[in-house]
């Protein structure tokens, strides 16, 4: 009886590890109430800037876009903070294909693996235009607050980030916190073999004890 119950509540902290709801890092969505946005291109970058208040994983993001055209899959970037305005790539989230109906939806953006912002450490959210894509919008809402992090504001660049001036579109948008990814696993104990090695090596222990037999039984 105390192996089963103690099976059932590890199911149950398991369950609820699985389905508890991501915290808001920080957002203003994902629904549009604002109307307007930004345009965004090929060339064109938007980001909306924030700075940390804790330190947290996030996992996820969710935009609020819209599209009257087909194929058009929006490129979404977490970046650093380059004095005040985007710099460099950190990580790249993964989204869908937009619908082609111009009303505006909020779509899911995801993190091939959990990314660490740092308390006091300032990042960007950027939506960007690609050359072989037609354009898409951004939609515009209020200004984003959040319990881990405060809004700093928004940059557009229209030469592919080489510059960007400032913005005062807050586009709509909710940064959605994950569970830390695990921990890689521990390297093998001093002294003991990799199994590929400890395989090899008793491979030839074999072969050396069977050609001493062999030897023994022409001698005897």
């Amino acid at each position: 009886m105390r192996l089963h119950s103690l099976l059932g509540l590890l199911a149950a902290c398991l369950l609820a590890t699985a389905t508890a709801k991501a915290d808001v890092i920080i957002g203003n969505g994902p629904d549009s109430t604002v109307g307007g946005g930004t345009s965004i291109f090929a060339g064109v970058l938007k980001g909306v800037g924030f700075t940390m208040t804790s330190t947290i994983y996030v996992g996820s993001a969710r935009l609020s876009l819209s599209t009257g055209n087909s194929n058009v899959s929006p490129t979404v970037y977490l970046m650093s903070d380059a004095g005040n305005k985007p710099g460099s790539v950190l990580t790249t989230f993964q989204g869908p294909v937009l619908s082609s109906d111009p009303t505006p939806l909020a779509y899911l953006f995801t993190l091939p693996t959990a990314y660490q912002l740092v308390n006091g450490t300032t990042y960007w959210l950027v939506a960007a235009g690609s050359s072989n894509q037609a354009l898409f919008l951004w939609r515009g809402d209020d200004t984003p607050t959040g319990a881990h992090a405060t809004y700093l504001g928004a940059r557009l660049s229209g030469d592919s980030g080489a510059s960007y001036a400032a913005s005062a579109v807050a586009n709509s948008f909710e940064l959605l916190s994950a569970a830390a990814p695990p921990p890689p696993p521990p390297p093998p104990p001093a002294g003991v073999p990799e199994p590929s090695v400890a395989i090899t090596l008793s491979a030839m222990g074999l072969i050396v004890f069977t050609r001493s037999r062999r030897r023994r039984a022409l001698h005897s």
